[in-house]
């Protein structure tokens, strides 16, 4: 997934069919983009975090797939 695709709000999902949902994207004193996220547990997931934050490049090499979003820039990604 492109890294300019990631929204806060939005849920993602990844390898192995991980489940994530964006909090909030913050920028470093050097610019640098983080992504604060949630996982979205389901059976078999306990030895992930709940929560964590990593480099928003790092995040768009994990994502896989667009599930449910509430930004509006990136709802042609839904299927209907």
């Amino acid at each position: 997934m492109k890294k300019g695709e990631i929204r806060p709000f939005s849920i993602y999902i990844g390898h192995g069919g991980v489940i994530r949902k964006v909090k909030s994207i913050s920028m470093a004193v050097d610019g640098s983009l983080f992504v604060q996220w949630r996982l979205i547990r389901s059976r078999g997931q306990s030895e992930e975090p709940a929560e964590s934050i990593q480099p928003i490049d790092e995040f768009a090499r994990w994502a896989k797939a667009l599930k449910q979003t509430l930004s509006k820039d990136l709802e042609h990604h839904l299927s209907k």
